[in-house]
């Protein structure tokens, strides 16, 4: 899913020939924008907090070398808002994509003192994305849980949840029909 909201944003309309997509691409609100495209599935939890900083910096590093862009931030957090505010300014306002954005805390269930480190490391991580909103065009973030049961949602509060929403059910999973049709039948 979000490889292909990341190709639309990038406008590669190779991908999208003969496909229903295609005729939109001129529309302005697919325009050709900025990426930043972060799977924190990426990061092991195992490394602790130091580690997860160290290796979220590096793919922040990455995300800029991508863009042509060199931060000066040292701090994981102010080194994501520099991007985002970077690249904002010189290319437009930026899409974001965060997949599994709550994997960290997930995997440390049982481990609430490191889960809460994580948890404030993603709210002040989630809070640059409030900060530079004037930077930015739109944000996907994908999970499992809802953040606000992850106690981020101050941090995040100009994110809206359309995972419960029936005008997307068709647009990022299958419907309740499509279940009902295609995998009811196997089952008797």
């Amino acid at each position: 899913m979000l490889d292909t909201i990341n190709n639309l944003y990038l406008v590669n309309t190779s991908l999208f020939k003969g496909l229903y997509i295609e005729k939109h691409l001129n529309d302005p609100l697919f325009q050709r924008h900025p990426v930043i495209s972060l799977d924190l599935s990426s990061i092991p939890s195992t490394e602790g907090l130091s580690g997860v900083k160290e290796n979220l910096l590096g793919l922040l590093q990455l995300r800029a070398e991508d863009n042509k862009i060199q931060f000066f931030s040292k701090s994981t957090v102010f080194a994501f808002g520099e991007l985002i505010e970077r690249l904002g300014k010189r290319d437009g306002k930026v899409v974001i994509l965060i997949d599994e954005y709550d994997r960290l805390l997930i995997d440390t269930f049982d481990e609430p003192e490191l889960q809460n480190s994580f948890r404030d490391l993603f709210r002040d991580f989630f809070y640059q994305i409030k900060a530079q909103e004037l930077f930015i065009h739109i944000v996907y973030i994908t999970g499992i849980s809802n953040h606000t049961k992850m106690n981020l949602s101050s941090a995040a509060s100009n994110i809206k949840d359309f995972s419960n929403q029936e005008d997307f059910s068709t647009m990022f999973g299958y419907t309740h029909k499509e279940i009902k049709e295609n995998f009811y039948r196997l089952y008797p």
